[in-house]
């Protein structure tokens, strides 16, 4: 991160660049992050408001553009040296349609205009063979995937229920811990997930105490060994002799 623009930042606010977005598993393949504060924060060991103002620092720089109240950034000089084609091209059309911000939608359009050509995206549809028509069903009608501040992600109206639940009883620690472990084994954050693995967690910290509690103090040899010596001159002493010295 020796760019001219980047160099004169401060080394907290480079490494929240370099490893919280260019090297970011939130990043998606056309420089789109999806940042969930707390559990970004805890993976590269910053307070989630010292994480917030590096974004900021970072954002008045023009290194990133973004929208805070979906918490999608795009890394501007991201299509300087990324390029598409083939199937490429068809994968970062989906990504681009995932978007849920019109504010980041337009800060990627304009860095890269392919991405919104119709004939371009007519074509890679003409590409897919014909099949038979589907007809929206209730299951799919109204399932909107949200990331919460917390890092939970949420489908349903009722899954929004169940994770300002657990955002009230756990702290937000347990919640980001909880999150970054159920998305290392591959999976969304979703509020049933999330409360298992806090719960996993909280099993875990009380075997721990558990076994502190069985197990009694240990004491090295050197150790009872000064003691013996000590309690023995105690005695000399006390029936009025000096301790004998050692050789």
């Amino acid at each position: 991160m020796d760019w001219p623009r980047v160099a004169p930042l401060l080394p907290e606010v480079k490494f929240i660049y370099s490893s919280g977005f260019w090297g970011s598993r939130y990043t998606n393949m056309i420089g789109v992050a999806e940042i969930p504060l707390r559990p970004l924060a805890a993976s590269l060991g910053f307070d989630p408001s010292a994480l917030q103002s590096g974004i900021t620092v970072l954002c008045h720089e023009e290194l990133i553009v973004g929208d805070w109240e979906t918490y999608e950034f795009f890394i501007c000089d991201w299509f300087r040296f990324h390029r598409f084609n083939g199937a490429g091209i068809a994968m970062a059309l989906q990504q681009f349609s995932k978007i849920r911000s019109p504010v980041v939608q337009k800060l990627v359009s304009n860095a890269a205009p392919w991405i919104t050509d119709k004939p371009l995206i007519q074509s890679k549809q003409r590409v897919r063979a014909p099949t038979a028509e589907k007809k929206e069903t209730s299951t799919s009608a109204g399932k909107i995937r949200d990331r919460r501040i917390s890092g939970i992600v949420t489908y349903w109206p009722t899954d929004s229920e169940r994770a300002a639940r657990i955002e009230k009883i756990y702290t937000g620690e347990q919640i980001a811990l909880a999150v970054i472990a159920v998305e290392k084994d591959g999976k969304e954050p979703v509020p049933g997930l999330v409360e298992k693995a806090i719960e996993s967690q909280i099993k875990a910290e009380a075997r721990k105490a558990e076994a502190a509690k069985s197990s009694p103090p240990q004491c090295d040899q050197a150790t009872v060994a000064r003691r013996s010596d000590q309690e023995m001159a105690t005695i000399w002493r006390a029936i009025g002799l000096e301790p004998p010295k050692c050789s």
